[in-house]
């Protein structure tokens, strides 16, 4: 969602005073765009998953998914399948994202700024998972593995082909 309200704005869009209602089509851009101008990081949910001891390596999304399980996988020299059916998209990304010539799951997998957690977890963690996601009242959605390898493959309707990281890579000058 991030990712497109930063589309709508350098493309000249504003929020207008006030909050839109319902799901029209001023409501969704503003749902995009809010996300991009004041981000809401899960913090609740990070010192959580710390505490309790369920995350075994975990990132904010701050440069793109893609960009940044690249970051968790280099460093612990294992590779990832993610499933594109699973990647949560934001309901103003898919009202929005045809009509604004962009695709949805590109948006979610290489878009930056979103502040959301990506973390892996045992699977013998996933009663805790689902217990903490209640308690701090976030949804928490399993898109992937961790496999053995390199690099991340995306699972698209039912074929496996490699994902390139695509999202923001800081540069050493």
């Amino acid at each position: 969602a991030s990712a497109l309200g930063l589309i709508l704005l350098e493309r000249g869009a504003r929020p207008g005073v006030g909050e839109p209602s319902g799901g029209s089509p001023e409501r969704m851009s503003w749902d995009a765009m809010m996300r991009h101008l004041a981000p809401d990081p899960r913090l609740q949910l990070g010192v959580a998953l710390r505490e309790l001891g369920i995350a075994t390596a975990m990132i904010d999304i701050s440069d793109g998914l893609s960009t940044d399980l690249s970051h968790v996988l280099d460093e612990s020299g294992v590779g990832a399948i993610i499933r594109g059916s699973s990647v949560p998209i934001a309901r103003c990304v898919e009202s929005l994202a045809a009509s604004a010539n962009l695709d949805s799951l590109e948006l979610a997998l290489h878009g930056g700024e979103e502040y959301e957690l990506l973390f892996t977890a045992r699977p013998e963690r996933k009663a805790d998972i689902e217990e903490l996601a209640n308690k701090v009242g976030t949804a928490i959605t399993t898109i992937g593995e961790v496999v053995t390898g390199r690099g991340i493959q995306l699972e698209r309707e039912g074929k496996l082909e490699q994902m390139l990281a695509r999202g923001f890579e800081h540069r050493i000058w």
